[in-house]
């Protein structure tokens, strides 16, 4: 006899709340849901339709974190919030919405709802300061116990904290190697902007957007850091602004 009482999550999702002035047939910059900037809103004209469509466009280089379930509209004028039509193609998924009888410049509320796609990679409710002072600790030296020698450049971290994230470090710092009896640590086939990419996200749980993906994808691999491994895998093939203006013309 099953527990009637029971409960299960079938599917979590997280909503994001963004607005953007509509002033004409315009884009905005590029911008991040989470940790790379990925998207952007447009207006373009329809000769078909004879008409404005309104667009929120997604793609990704690598393996996202995450994928959008559904994108809702509202304004100011009518709180309303309406479902955006979703097309979608390789990397890239677009959502659009006929602006029927708007009088611009008008502030769209994009209400976007995500699905997790990394098992290990969660959105949840956290203490935003932990990554942040953790890995200011480590930037200010406060307690560190290890050097990290990367192209002319000295890292300093925490043994501790690199040996829960990574089974590679853990081994460097249990056995009797040369960096658990010095402290000291030479690396010699990475870059340092990726080691420190690599660092910051063994810290923070964060990918930097200004990191380069498939050099962290190699780093990731080597330390055995596996979240960081899937975040970083490489597409099939590459999405280029031609994906996007094909895909529109579609529509």
């Amino acid at each position: 006899m099953s527990d009637q009482n029971s409960i299960s999550l079938i599917r979590k999702l997280t909503t994001f709340q963004l607005e953007w002035t509509v002033t004409g047939i315009t884009k905005s910059d590029m911008f991040a849901l989470e940790s790379e900037k990925n998207c952007c809103v447009a207006v373009k004209y329809s000769a078909r339709l004879a008409r404005y469509i309104l667009y929120f466009i997604y793609w990704s280089r690598g393996s996202p974190s995450f994928k959008i379930i559904d994108v809702h509209l509202s304004t100011l004028k009518s709180a309303t919030r309406v479902p955006m039509i979703a097309v979608s193609q390789n990397f890239l998924q677009v959502f659009h919405y006929e602006l029927v009888d708007w009088k611009m410049p008008v502030t769209c509320t994009f209400w976007v709802s995500v699905n997790e796609t990394v098992d290990t990679y969660r959105y949840e409710i956290v203490d935003k300061l932990m990554g942040h002072q953790l890995w200011q600790a480590a930037n200010d030296k406060v307690f560190t116990d290890v050097d990290f020698h990367v192209a002319g450049q000295v890292f300093s971290a925490h043994k501790a904290v690199l040996a829960a994230r990574s089974p590679v470090f853990q081994a460097m710092f249990q056995n009797d190697m040369v960096e658990s009896r010095t402290n000291q640590a030479t690396i010699q086939d990475i870059d340092a902007p990726v080691f420190e990419s690599l660092l910051f996200f063994i810290y923070t749980g964060k990918l930097d957007s200004e990191s380069n993906h498939e050099e962290l994808f190699l780093a990731a691999d080597k330390y055995q850091v596996d979240t960081l491994k899937q975040l970083c895998q490489p597409p099939p093939r590459d999405v280029d602004a031609l994906d996007v203006v094909n895909l529109l013309l579609s529509i």
